[in-house]
């Protein structure tokens, strides 16, 4: 029997275990619409033209390749990613991060949902960025506070902002 089994439904608590594992996107996707792809390629036209005008050929070749990304990558769907939490650390897919290389945590709000944030004590390590959209909130704060302190004063991540407003997530 896997431990998925166990749990009456996504992110509930696993009945005898202090555990949290349900299934969430690796990150939140907005819809974008038609516009988005045109506004796109006026601005590549008018900057590559402009380039072009002002005779730099790299900076050309440059914008072409930021639109081809923005314009294959844009309309990406997320790939499901299986989240745990326990008493040992926390788990995404077959990754696990002890508490013990973890400084601390926290859970912001925006227009997508809820997000929780854990910053790692790696010197150069950006924080996991773990969507809630169908975890028990309360029962996983309660239990992170268990092990790792809360940062009340941390929002949104600007990285999460700018991929958010950009479409790319």
């Amino acid at each position: 029997m896997t431990k998925e089994s166990n749990s009456s439904t996504a992110g509930d608590i696993v009945p005898g275990r202090a555990e949290f594992i349900w299934k969430g996107p690796l990150y939140k996707k907005t819809a974008l619409p038609a516009m988005y792809y045109g506004l796109l390629v006026v601005i590549g036209l008018v900057l590559g033209g402009l380039f072009y005008w002002i005779n730099q050929p790299l900076s050309m070749i440059v914008v072409a390749a930021a639109l081809l990304f923005f314009l294959t990558h844009a309309p990406d769907v997320p790939k499901a990613l299986r989240y745990t939490i326990d008493a040992a650390g926390i788990g995404i897919e077959e990754v696990r991060y002890p508490y013990d290389r973890l400084k601390s945590f926290w859970i912001a709000e925006h227009a997508t949902g809820l997000t929780l944030y854990v910053e790692r004590l790696e010197r150069f390590s950006f924080p996991l960025s773990i969507p809630l959209e169908s975890a028990n909130v309360v029962g996983i704060r309660s239990l992170l506070r268990q092990h790792l302190p809360e940062s009340k004063s941390r929002g949104e991540l600007l990285t999460d902002v700018i991929n958010r407003v950009s479409g790319l997530s």
